[in-house]
């Protein structure tokens, strides 16, 4: 659905990264007391979407769509 869109867990389990119209591309603490802007939401952040960690927990993936023909992915 829309929701693996936009959010994704840690592998930890302690923070998520989600993609938000007013954060961008942001990490949260699970208790939600932190927030760590990665992107600016004026640098077309409602496309930004399917944000991934990696394995250990220390990268994030995400796509940047431009327009309908033209995505990149970004860690």
């Amino acid at each position: 659905g829309e929701e693996s869109r936009l959010l994704a867990w840690s592998p930890d389990g302690a923070r998520f990264a989600v993609v938000a119209p007013h954060l961008g591309l942001a990490i949260i603490e699970r208790n939600g007391c932190a927030a760590r802007q990665l992107t600016d939401p004026r640098d077309s952040a409602r496309l930004d979407s399917d944000p991934r960690w990696s394995p250990d927990g220390k990268r994030v993936t995400f796509l940047r769509g431009y327009h309908r023909l033209k995505s990149e992915i970004f860690a």
